[in-house]
């Protein structure tokens, strides 16, 4: 078999030998017997073995992802699964305190460090499943992870390292990002409520771990620029530049369904012919709690469309509205009426958006000149939601956004 194959195989007939070298015979498997499950289960990284046939054999083949939806449906299968990894010569990696020395949790008190150790618990995975982030935080202490978004790779950790940041600096919010095993895993958690909990009789602790896990998922946005077409703020999110057949991260079926979905939120009465044009000159961005999307005063050239999560308006600091997952901001951009912002946007939670540059907008619109009517139509009525919100004339520099409200 290859040794890139991520599957087990069970052996149903006819003797077969298991070389390790190509000339010596390491062992022989009977009828019954099951091989590459270390592989298969993320233990090991390579084939240990090659498996020659004497006869005729024949195989069942038990993709990996049979087993891992066998084991999402019922969890008791894997410490049976482990169980026949170990009688293979698997062992079980040794678990320290190690992770005590990351830079994470330097600062803070051996008091609270203590009762800190005292509320994790341990749990473990095989390769292809998915660890829950969603109001946990966890400490990865053995194995190797991705940070997917919607089924693309945006990074990759190895233990030790610190997941589910989020937990702690927005309890309760939802993480759009998923983290996905790449082998073996074993990781230390703690809901984050319970954590909130601790944090009361430790409150200095508590700034002290809130800004490691600022730090944590600014080291985070540092790393998941993974391709020309997944930007993290603060970069300029337009891409400019690059051959997309060069591109080995570009554009995928499933990725542009994605787009489309988003855009069909947008422009639900526009030529499905535009929105395809549009769809193939934005890119997604992911925007982190607190981070700017917009910045009032700054100037821009592009637009941005909410596909997964919320932002909030400011206008001089002060809160005036929020955009929403399917929320347009900056259409004035598009059509060349301001390159200057009005507001800040502000996302709430980790944010998945795309951008929409203004010079691809101006070509689609040259060849579909009817849809300019429609984006005109859509500022005016975001000039008079403006109106009504503010009190004032709208300013004709602004850009909507869901909220109605410029940016």
């Amino acid at each position: 078999r290859s040794p890139s194959m991520t599957s087990s195989s069970l052996r149903d007939g006819g003797p077969g030998s298991l070389p390790k070298f190509a000339y010596r015979v390491d062992a022989h498997l009977a009828e019954g017997a099951v091989f590459g499950e270390l592989t298969t289960l993320g233990c090991r990284r390579t084939r240990g073995a090659s498996v020659a046939c004497d006869t005729i054999c024949d195989l069942r083949i038990i993709p990996q992802q049979a087993i891992v939806d066998a084991i999402d449906k019922d969890p008791s299968l894997l410490p049976r699964l482990l169980g026949l990894a170990k009688s293979s010569g698997f062992c079980m990696p040794s678990l320290t305190d190690d992770w005590c020395k990351l830079h994470f949790f330097s600062g803070l008190s051996s008091a609270f460090i203590a009762r800190f150790k005292g509320m994790l618990s341990q749990s473990k995975a095989i390769k292809g499943q998915y660890i829950d982030t969603d109001d946990t935080f966890l400490i990865l202490i053995h194995g190797h992870v991705s940070i997917e978004l919607d089924g693309r790779l945006l990074t990759d950790w190895a233990a030790p390292v610190v997941l589910g940041e989020l937990a702690v600096v927005q309890p309760g919010c939802h993480n759009l990002l998923t983290v996905r095993c790449h082998s073996f895993c074993v990781w230390l958690s703690v809901p984050a409520a319970r954590l909130l909990r601790l944090f009361q009789d430790f409150p200095e602790d508590r700034d002290t771990f809130e800004e490691r896990a600022r730090e944590s998922l600014q080291a985070l946005m540092g790393r998941v620029n993974h391709s020309p077409r997944h930007r993290v703020a603060p970069e300029d999110p337009v891409h400019e530049g690059g051959n997309v057949e060069d591109d080995p991260d570009h554009l995928g079926e499933a990725e542009i369904q994605v787009f489309l979905e988003a855009f069909q939120k947008v422009f639900q009465d526009s030529d499905p012919r535009f929105c395809d044009y549009l769809v193939h000159g934005m890119e997604r961005t992911i925007y982190f709690d607190g981070h700017e999307i917009l910045k009032e005063g700054d100037e821009g050239n592009y637009a941005i469309i909410v596909q997964r999560g919320s932002a909030l308006v400011e206008v001089g600091g002060v809160r005036v509205g929020e955009v929403k997952e399917g929320g347009l901001i900056g259409e004035s951009v598009l059509l060349g009426i301001s390159s200057v912002r009005t507001a800040t946007v502000r996302a709430v939670g980790v944010v998945s958006a795309f951008t929409l540059a203004q010079v691809t907008v101006l070509e689609a619109l040259e060849m579909f000149p009817e849809e300019k009517k429609r984006i005109e139509s859509m500022v005016k009525i975001r000039e008079q939601a403006n109106k009504v919100l503010t009190g004032a004339e709208p300013s004709p520099a602004g850009c909507g956004g869901a909220s109605g409200v410029d940016v």
